[in-house]
């Protein structure tokens, strides 16, 4: 199973970079050839029991990427807020934790630090190959949650 681990250190409150986050619109608008849904009204990600689908495709070619939102935890004051979603796809399995924090930034500012970790086997791929399958999802998901949590998805990719 690879594994990977991305942190980034935003200047966005942790509230809207948690909203930002989950949201399955967000991620449909931010993500090349993907549509992403969520079972939970207003396409919401970070909500127990969740069932969420990515479906990437070109045309009738694709994969569905499914996954379950199995915790959330967002105590109220500074604690870190907490999310784990396992994927549970017939093409990719593994899990996400993600974690967001309050922070102080260069300068005094108040911003949020975003650590996302990811263990991710993908269908039919040898394990001699997870050092490639890692580098090659940090990569796109780093690119992905960039682009999520910035003020606007990148109007390339919205549908």
């Amino acid at each position: 199973m690879a594994e990977l681990a991305i942190t980034l250190r935003l200047p966005l409150p942790r509230d809207v970079v948690w909203r930002r986050l989950w949201s399955a619109s967000r991620h449909t608008a931010s993500i090349p050839l993907t549509v992403v849904t969520s079972s939970v009204p207003e396409g919401r990600l970070d909500v127990e029991g969740a069932l969420v689908r990515a479906r990437t495709a070109v045309g009738p070619w694709g994969f569905d990427d499914d996954m379950e939102t199995v915790s959330v935890t967002t105590p109220e004051g500074d604690g870190p807020w907490e999310c784990r979603i396992d994927k549970r796809g017939k093409v990719v399995h593994g899990a996400i934790d993600a974690v967001a924090r309050t922070v102080e930034l260069p300068g005094g500012r108040s911003g949020t630090e975003l650590r996302w970790r990811q263990r991710i086997t993908v269908t039919g791929m040898p394990r001699v190959a997870d050092p490639l399958t890692a580098a090659v999802a940090w990569v796109a998901y780093r690119t992905a949650i960039s682009r999520i949590v910035s003020g606007e998805p990148d109007a390339r990719h919205r549908r």
